[in-house]
């Protein structure tokens, strides 16, 4: 466990700027260490009550959206599901940055051009699913990722 970096990841949950949180909440989107993501169960619960009060903004996307998502993750590492399992609720996870981080691997890369998309598969580095993967874009680009094969690795 990195106690640093969950120490820091409290303090900006529990930090009262909404811009505080947020950044946070971008780091929690990309941990991985299910240990810190159990370590802020509690100060999740404190921000998961203290939400509906704070301000955030957003113009293409409601930021709130990203501090919700943070918590679900939060509450996903504490069950024995594989995190990958929030690529099925959260549209932001590029699939090409999730395979250099490490977090999956690329099994094919297919670019539509005339859609403007791309669509993949992907397995889990760290259970083995395996999911397709397809790009949309209207102001920003988001992703569909759906699990098409279940795979225990171990």
């Amino acid at each position: 466990m990195d106690d640093a970096r969950e120490n820091e990841l409290a303090r900006a949950l529990d930090s009262p700027d909404p811009g505080v949180v947020l950044e946070a909440a971008h780091a929690i989107r990309h941990e991985w260490d299910r240990a810190v993501l159990r370590a802020l169960a509690e100060v999740g619960g404190r921000l998961q009550k203290r939400l509906p009060e704070m301000e955030f903004d957003g113009a293409l996307r409601a930021n709130r959206t990203h501090v919700e998502t943070a918590l679900k993750r939060i509450r996903l590492a504490m069950t024995d599901r594989c995190l990958c399992a929030a690529y099925l609720t959260e549209d932001l996870y590029n699939p090409e940055r999730e395979a250099e981080a490490g977090r999956v691997r690329l099994l094919e890369f297919i670019v539509v051009p005339e859609e403007y998309t791309t669509r993949s598969r992907c397995e889990c580095m760290a259970c083995g699913d395996i999911f397709t993967v397809e790009e949309r874009e209207y102001h920003y680009s988001w992703w569909i990722w759906q699990r098409v094969a279940t795979r225990k690795k171990g």
